[in-house]
């Protein structure tokens, strides 16, 4: 069968399956303009072997933090209906949990893309059928984002991330309709490098994820490393998923390879925040005097580090997406059991307030005929501990932008009638809008992110406490530098050049380095030079070591 027929195939039996989709429980509320929402509120699924017909997804692990980016995205939502910006046209949604799993969102995302009346095989992905969801916000997730960006292309559906940061969702003849809110990770692990070639190190070891995310951020990492004369000891790579058969086998080999890296004092980690309580769980009560480099994913985790009573982390160096005020969230947050409208429309809502953050598996089916419990003031405060500032300022830019394309392009159509928006209309738009974000002027560049910059954050401990310094520096992308908030905030990162990561020590006047043959860069022998030679001290390596030996002139 040629390709292009392959290809047809698998759209008409796409087509064809959605009707056959179990039925997804999730947040809705009607609007002129639907836009559809992905978001990991649970961080995995029951283990799905065996299974003899499709089924919906048992969802486990309640994930608040993720609960609450998509609290974010409906509170954003209601900010724009309840201002004039969009002149009475009213925005909906439709929310789905990705449940932290590939499969879980995709047969959300076949929901969303579902077109009314006789819309199957060859005219699937025409202009004649109108998905009823016109953009769709999420995942967090880069796998997740990946594939779901996938099955989007067919509609050409506007998909904007506000945390997938993996390189290749830039591509756009790949991924024509994806955009994003944030940076791609080259510039964070570029920023990375920098720092700590910045502090000196050139010896470290690199911790991720398997899976699209976590192998694309070590392979850019590395790179920029290498160019800056770092040398990487150990590449330790572990399962995506928690329920993987290996992954305790995983974590006992990176804690044994930390343990036996002695000289590795710098570790650079892309892995989730449940697999960094794991790992550092091991290491509990002892003293480490490691810096762990955070990536996005995990530096603000309060799961990782304060949740589970980690004590043995003394510095962790984090990276975050850029952040804004969060008073108005905050408020929102306070008001939820007082919000009836909000309250009825959201049944992790209500999941929560019956059950908080336990890790139980919930059937949201048995939810729906129960009565709604008040959420309590410590639901509230659990809310408001467990939201981050960057993923809310990034939901908030995303709604921002769909809001400012839908005023241009609605002052040529009636979008009161959602039938007569199509999304490829709107992903034009998003294309070539400005829009605004607490008084800040943002524009999709042309591989459809948004290169805001990094801060960076700190976490350290003292007398057995964890205390995290938000915004020590910012890294700013177009000039590839870093500024610093104050002079103690720089006296903070300065201070950790205190701790040598070296694979060896720099040689001394007199010396010139001896390297094994298929030994690292930054690992070698000082010799003495020899009788009437002395050392050349022209070398450019950042590590100041002698590079050799020249006959003394005379």
């Amino acid at each position: 069968m040629s390709s292009w027929l392959l290809w047809l195939w698998f759209i008409s039996r796409l087509c064809q399956a959605r009707s056959a989709v179990p039925t997804l429980i999730g947040t809705i509320a009607p609007g002129d303009i639907v836009i559809g929402g992905l978001f990991p509120v649970h961080q995995g699924v029951v283990n799905r072997v065996n299974l003899s017909q499709p089924q919906a997804p048992a969802c486990t692990k309640f994930d608040i933090g993720g609960f609450t980016q998509l609290l974010a995205m409906i509170h954003a939502i209601e900010e724009i209906n309840n201002s004039s910006l969009l002149d009475g046209l009213k925005l909906g949604y439709e929310i789905y949990d990705s449940c932290s799993d590939v499969t879980t969102a995709i047969r959300a995302t076949m929901t969303f893309i579902n077109t009314p009346g006789n819309c199957a095989g060859a005219h699937c992905s025409t202009t004649e059928c109108n998905p009823k969801v016109k953009a769709v916000v999420g995942d967090s997730h880069s796998e997740i984002s990946i594939a779901v960006a996938r099955l989007l292309n067919q509609e050409m559906i506007p998909q904007i991330s506000y945390a997938s940061s993996a390189v290749i969702l830039s591509d756009k003849t790949r991924f024509p309709a994806f955009m994003r809110t944030i940076p791609n990770d080259n510039y964070q692990t570029k920023a990375m490098a920098k720092l700590i070639e910045r502090s000196g190190w050139n010896w470290i070891g690199v911790i991720s994820t398997d899976g699209d995310y976590g192998r694309s951020a070590v392979d850019s990492f590395v790179s920029h490393a290498a160019k800056l004369g770092i040398c990487v000891a150990f590449k330790e790579i572990l399962p995506d998923l928690l329920s993987d058969r290996n992954i305790d086998t995983k974590i006992n080999q990176t804690v044994e390879t930390i343990r036996s890296n002695n000289k590795v004092k710098v570790i650079v980690s892309f892995a989730r925040p449940l697999h960094m309580i794991q790992i550092l769980h091991f290491f509990n009560k002892q003293t480490l005097n490691k810096i762990w480099f955070a990536s996005d994913g995990w530096s603000t985790s309060k799961d990782a580090f304060e949740k589970h009573n980690v004590t043995n982390v003394e510095t962790v160096v984090g990276f975050t997406f850029k952040n804004g005020s969060l008073d108005e969230f905050y408020t929102y947050l306070k008001n939820l059991k007082s919000n009836a409208e909000t309250v009825k429309n959201n049944i992790f809502l209500k999941q929560y307030a019956l059950y908080g953050s336990l890790n139980d598996t919930v059937n949201l089916t048995s939810l729906l005929e129960k009565d709604f419990p008040p959420l309590n003031d410590t639901g509230v405060k659990a809310l408001i501990d467990n939201t981050y500032p960057d993923d809310v300022y990034s939901i908030q830019m995303t709604i921002n932008a769909i809001a400012y394309a839908l005023v241009n392009l609605c002052k040529e159509k009636n979008c009161k009638n959602g039938s007569h928006v199509q999304p490829w209309e709107l992903l034009d738009a998003l294309k070539k809008t400005e829009f605004k974000q607490e008084g800040k002027t943002y524009m999709f560049n042309s591989d459809g992110d948004i290169n805001s910059g990094y801060n960076v954050v700190l976490w350290k401990t003292f007398n057995g406490v964890i205390n995290m310094y938000n915004s020590v520096a910012e890294y700013v992308i177009e000039n590839d530098t870093f500024t610093f908030s104050s002079n103690d905030t720089k006296r903070l990162l300065d201070d950790l050049r205190g701790v040598i990561s070296k694979c060896s020590n720099s040689c001394t006047p007199g010396q010139v380095k001896k390297t094994a043959e298929g030994q690292h860069t930054c690992c070698y022998e000082c010799i003495n030079c020899t009788e009437n030679q002395y050392s050349n001290n022209t070398g450019k390596y950042k590590q100041n070591n002698l590079i050799g030996c020249s006959r003394s002139g005379g």
